[in-house]
């Protein structure tokens, strides 16, 4: 079993530095357009999922970038983090994923973030939800087949 107990988000998107604090159980993010919850999602994403880290991630490119999550896994408490800097068109990432109870929790973990409706729905279709939820379901499936 696994929790994520905080976020830590510095210089990403339009989030200069926040630190989230998550329940137990679950967590909602309620808030006007433009509040930034996808951008906390997004930091989310990018940490469980080993995402690249882009130029657009970044609020300030001469500033470091930093996501870090702590996690109970196992009742274990671990760290998840990415640090980037951009340098002359590069960008330089590093983090911590060698250890091996974030390589097993990383491997185990799944996140689902579904994006808003226009993005689904992007062939005024009424069935996109239902795609998007067959894919969802048959990525599981394969990965349970797997492990």
């Amino acid at each position: 079993m696994y929790c994520l107990k905080q976020i830590h988000i510095q210089n990403f998107r339009n989030i200069e530095y926040q630190t989230i604090y998550l329940g137990e159980r679950k967590s909602v993010f309620v808030g006007k357009n433009g509040s930034g919850k996808t951008i906390i999602l997004k930091a989310i994403e990018k940490l469980i999922n080993s995402k690249r880290i882009k130029r657009k991630d970044f609020k300030d490119l001469e500033k470091k970038l930093i996501l870090e999550a702590t996690v109970i896994y196992n009742g274990e408490e671990i760290k998840i983090k990415i640090e980037a800097k951009f340098d002359s068109d590069e960008i330089t990432t590093v983090d911590n994923f060698s250890d091996e109870k974030q390589k097993e929790f990383l491997k185990k973990v799944n996140l689902i973030f579904i994006p808003a409706d226009r993005k689904i729905n992007k062939e005024n279709k009424e069935d996109g939800y239902i795609k998007l939820i067959d894919l969802i379901l048959k990525t599981k499936e394969l990965k349970n087949d797997k492990l």
